[in-house]
């Protein structure tokens, strides 16, 4: 997406300070006494610079996605969290073994970080609810599983997530009401004045 739209939709004072950060890293990375710790991040948080660089290129690349193209994104990110999240229910039933800093941590390395991409994958899931029965029965099926590796790997920050999520998604939904409320009270008061 990068290479073939370019950065049109982000302001020059941002590419700068974007170029400027990545220097600084690389630059950081490169003085640093331990290169590939640099890289990777300190052992079991995986927070290095390519995570760094990765975050920019997704930076710049969602700055580039038109609405019109929003839902196939965000299709695209349900069914990768959804291998993620089902890699991490093979290693907590030890079918599989992924090296990692310990519990169902899949391919993301940690159960921190697992438990939140599950916690804010349960509100991105039910955006998909609609009127095709076979997606909503699979919908429902992932959910199942998905609130299970919740519950398993029990990690208060994906529940966090999840609660916080459904939180803004209620009081998103009531935002028209409490409009509408509004709107009549002060109809009334003004019909009674």
């Amino acid at each position: 997406i990068i290479l073939k739209k370019g950065t049109k939709n982000l302001d020059p004072l941002v590419i700068t300070s974007l170029l400027i950060l990545e220097i600084i890293v690389l630059s950081s990375t490169l003085l640093s006494g331990n290169f590939f710790a640099s890289m990777v991040g300190d052992t079991q948080r995986f927070t290095g610079s390519i995570s760094l660089f990765a975050l920019v290129a997704v930076l710049i690349a969602s700055s580039n996605i038109s609405l019109n193209h929003i839902n196939k994104y965000l299709k695209n990110l349900l069914v990768v969290i959804s291998i993620v999240s089902f890699l991490a229910l093979l290693q907590y039933w030890n079918f599989i073994k992924i090296p990692g800093a310990g519990g169902p941590g899949s391919t993301l390395g940690n159960i921190d970080f697992v438990s939140a991409w599950v916690g804010t994958s349960i509100p991105l899931s039910l955006y998909f609810f609609g009127k095709n029965r076979r997606r909503n029965y699979l919908l429902i099926a992932y959910l199942i599983l998905i609130t299970y590796l919740l519950i398993v790997i029990d990690v208060k920050q994906g529940i966090l997530d999840l609660v916080l999520s459904l939180f803004l998604i209620g009081l998103f939904s009531l935002r028209n009401k409490i409009r509408n409320i509004l709107k009549f009270k002060s109809y009334v008061i003004g019909a009674a004045s």
